[in-house]
């Protein structure tokens, strides 16, 4: 999972400009992408981010891992 939504982020959605807040949506859009805006996987990356202090955490009462 994590490594997929790197590699699409990294391929598809990064540039050499990209600062932490544009990593994070574009790993936020590969994971959208990838599994949906809804998923756990979704919420583990943008959690992942809140955790080093770039954005929020997202709520996700979906996931029942």
């Amino acid at each position: 999972m994590a490594a997929a939504i790197w590699y699409k982020a990294l391929t598809e959605e990064m540039r050499p400009t990209t600062d932490y807040a544009d990593a994070r949506r574009a790993t936020l859009a590969a994971a959208s992408g990838l599994y949906g805006a809804d998923g756990a996987e979704y919420a583990a990356t943008a959690n992942a981010w809140a955790g080093v202090n770039v954005g929020g955490r997202v709520d996700d009462h979906r996931a029942h891992l």
